[in-house]
């Protein structure tokens, strides 16, 4: 009987608990923020409030998860630039910029990355995302890239900019800019935790400040040398004119590891007479280089010394150098033990240059055998940089 009786009171207990989480105050601490999301004043501007608490994937997934409330709750003339999402969730980022200027614990770095621990994962064509650059950084990636193309200058009429795309047919040269997805947003974050002592070195990763995060760029149109021109005077200048660019010293004659690392793939010119343009000097003649070259992993012999600090190469192609292909390894479902002896040894090879890695290409299907060699590529090939598009599968990988 009293078996009986403590099952009942179990029961009862637990059907209480239940009721208490559907409740609707049960989800007051999460929506808490929606209500007070467009309080007005008596001049009519909207504010948003100055801090969460959230962070990292947890901030994206709650601002996802109530976008119909976020947007409801913003002025509707507003136009939409990106997406609802994206300008919602950059507008709660930087609101304030004014209020959050040598305040680290309130900046755009503390509202995306407190709790965020970096992880060397390469977010594979990073614009394609709902939020480029933000979602790759919540999840920790340190490498994003963004593909250039060359395009008018809407707001300065006869000039040209450059706008971030997969390929033409996708290029939005008003919203979809490098600066106004990438530059621009590295600038103000970097701003705002980097106001104290001169010679600050704080980068996006709240935890992590001495992380560098390195921004591929992807030379897509023809004219590779008028997107060098564009990249260095109009888009990293201002990273530059404060410091935040990682740049090899020349007169010293070594690498100065800063908070952006900016890599060159693609098409670029690989050309010190155009990326120097004055060899000695550097391209604005102070004599520091402020880019870096990537390099291929299968053929080291094109590198040119003191300029890459990544290599890459396609997976096929590398499997094609070892006598194999991609499709005998995923039929497989997983590298060889060949195959890695193989791989192993150009990536060694090329680490013993100073020069990082990361394998591009990895299948993408199915789950099961892109999980297995993920862990190959980090535990068996010892590669420095994981390319992936999954972002959210390969935090939790680490």
């Amino acid at each position: 009987m009293l078996c009986v009786k403590t099952w009942f009171l179990v029961l009862a207990l637990y059907l209480v608990a239940v009721c208490t989480l559907l409740s609707p105050g049960a989800k007051t601490s999460e929506l808490s923020f929606l209500s007070d999301i467009d309080k007005r004043g008596v001049d009519g501007p909207a504010y948003r409030v100055g801090n969460l608490g959230v962070s990292g994937s947890e901030l994206l997934r709650l601002f996802r998860k109530h976008l119909v409330q976020v947007v409801a709750r913003t002025d509707g003339d507003e136009p939409v630039r990106v997406s609802p999402y994206y300008d919602s969730l950059r507008e709660y980022l930087f609101q304030g910029d004014e209020d959050a200027a040598c305040s680290p614990h309130r900046s755009a770095v503390a509202k995306l990355t407190s709790n965020v621990n970096p992880i060397p994962v390469h977010s594979h064509n990073d614009y394609w995302r709902s939020l480029p650059l933000f979602e790759a950084i919540a999840n920790g990636a340190s490498s994003v890239e963004a593909d250039v193309w060359i395009v008018p200058d809407v707001e300065r009429a006869g000039e040209k900019a450059l706008a971030v795309a997969h390929s033409r047919a996708y290029v939005d040269p008003v919203h979809r800019t490098l600066d106004s997805l990438y530059t621009t947003p590295l600038l103000r974050m970097l701003d705002q935790v980097n106001c104290g002592e001169a010679g600050d070195a704080n980068g996006v990763f709240f935890d992590s400040p001495e992380t560098t995060l390195f921004l591929f760029i992807d030379f897509k149109s023809p004219d590779s040398g008028l997107i060098y021109q564009l990249l260095m005077e109009k888009y990293l200048k201002p990273l530059i004119d404060k410091g935040y660019l990682t740049h090899f010293d020349m007169q010293q004659g070594k690498l100065v590891w800063r908070q952006i690392t900016v890599v060159l793939t693609g098409d670029f010119p690989n050309d010190l007479g155009i990326i120097d343009r004055d060899v000695g000097l550097g391209y604005l003649g102070d004599g520091k280089r402020y880019v870096t070259l990537e390099s291929s992993i299968v053929d080291q012999s094109s590198t040119i010394r003191n300029t890459s600090v990544m290599a890459a190469s396609s997976f096929s192609q590398m499997l094609e150098r070892c006598g194999s292909s991609e499709i005998k390894v995923v039929w497989r479902g997983r590298l060889a033990r060949s195959e890695i002896q193989c791989l192993r040894s150009m990536i060694k090879s090329t680490q013993e240059a100073g020069i990082r890695t990361r394998i591009w290409g990895l299948p993408n299907w199915p789950l099961r055998t892109v999980k297995t060699l993920w862990s190959q590529v980090i535990e068996d090939l010892h590669s420095d940089v994981l390319n992936v598009d999954d972002l959210h599968l390969a935090s939790r990988r680490f």
